[in-house]
């Protein structure tokens, strides 16, 4: 018989220590490119190959890093605006953190929609499993259409 409350209790510690182990600076709305790119990109664990960030700007001027590391196994999904291009009706970012199923190629795990100004955001963590090739996707949303531009897309990470 399994025991589902500790398992679930176990889970749950995990991922707060790991939360807890974020920089300080993390949670800051709005940060330099330089103090990014030494401060606030977590490392990835030893077991885990891949990740980091990737910078662009190729739809309407918009600059955002995509981003991904393993921290102690927890996949860690972020990303950075920098700049602000085309200023789209109720606009907001979305950051997709996604998986690859063999069977149905790349599948959504988690979204998550924030305010469209610079600064740093990060996504839902996610137990990183074994033999698993993860990704962020970073959008530009238009809130009277739904519709979004892809803006940037992070090196893959595979646990």
């Amino acid at each position: 018989m399994i025991r589902v409350k500790p398992m679930l209790a176990a889970i749950a510690a995990t991922v707060a220590i790991s939360a807890a182990m974020l920089p300080s600076s993390a949670s800051a709305s709005t940060e330099t490119s330089s103090s990014r790119a030494t401060s606030n990109i977590l490392a990835k664990a030893p077991n885990a190959s891949g990740g980091g960030c990737t910078s662009q700007s190729d739809w309407g001027g918009w600059t955002i890093s995509a981003c991904l590391s393993d921290n102690g196994g927890i996949v860690v999904p972020d990303m950075y605006v920098t700049h602000i291009g085309v200023v789209v009706p109720r606009c907001s970012v979305r950051l997709d953190l996604e998986y690859y199923n063999l069977l149905f190629g790349w599948q959504v795990n988690s979204s998550n929609s924030f305010s469209c100004s610079t600064g740093h955001r990060v996504g839902s963590l996610q137990w990183a499993g074994f033999l698993n090739t993860w990704r962020t996707r970073a959008y530009v949303v238009n809130g009277n259409t739904g519709n979004s531009a892809l803006v940037a897309t992070s090196p893959e990470l595979n646990t």
